[in-house]
C-alpha cells in the first residue's frame, strides 16, 4: 500500500522558501539603511542632544540592537529555508512528517522572535505560512496512520 501525500506541505514548503528569499532581500535593504543611520545621523543626533556624554553607550546599544536583529533574522531565514526544503523533499514520504513538524516549529519560533524584534506586520504573513506548513506535515502523518 502506498503512502498518501500532502500537497499542502509541498506548497507551504515552496512558499516558505520564496517568503524567505523575498524577506531576505527586503531585510537586507533595511539593515543597510539602519547601518547608515547608526553610523552617520544617529551618532550625530545623539551628540547634539547629549552634549557628547554617553555617546559610546548609546552607540553600543544601537550596534548591539543591529547585531541582535541580524542574528535573529539570519537564524530565522536559515530555519525557513531548511523547513521549506524538508517539506518539498518529504511531501510524499510519511517518514519525514515528524522532521517537518519539528523544523516547522523551529522556524515558527524563530519567526515569533523576529516578529517581536523587527516587524509585527511582516511576521503575521510568515506566521500563516508556518501554520499551513505544520498543518500539512501533520496531515501527512495522520493520513498514513502515524498520528
Amino acid at each position: 500500500m502506498g503512502y498518501k501525500q500532502s500537497k499542502m506541505l509541498k506548497i507551504a514548503g515552496i512558499a516558505l522558501i520564496i517568503w524567505g528569499i523575498v524577506r531576505g532581500g527586503f531585510s537586507l535593504a533595511g539593515f543597510v539603511t539602519d547601518l547608515y543611520e547608526i553610523t552617520s545621523d544617529g551618532v550625530m543626533m545623539i551628540q547634539g542632544f547629549h552634549g557628547g556624554e554617553g555617546i559610546f553607550l548609546l552607540e553600543f546599544i544601537s550596534w548591539a540592537r543591529l547585531v541582535t536583529s541580524v542574528l535573529l533574522f539570519l537564524l530565522g531565514l536559515i530555519a525557513d529555508l531548511i523547513a521549506g526544503a524538508k517539506g518539498i523533499a518529504n511531501w510524499k514520504k510519511a517518514e519525514g512528517a515528524n522532521r517537518c513538524i519539528v523544523w516547522g516549529g523551529v522556524a515558527m519560533m524563530m519567526n515569533v522572535l523576529v516578529m517581536l524584534d523587527l516587524s509585527f506586520a511582516a511576521g503575521v504573513g510568515s506566521f500563516v505560512i508556518h501554520i499551513l506548513y505544520i498543518t500539512g506535515a501533520y496531515r501527512l502523518k495522520e493520513q498514513n496512520g502515524q498520528a
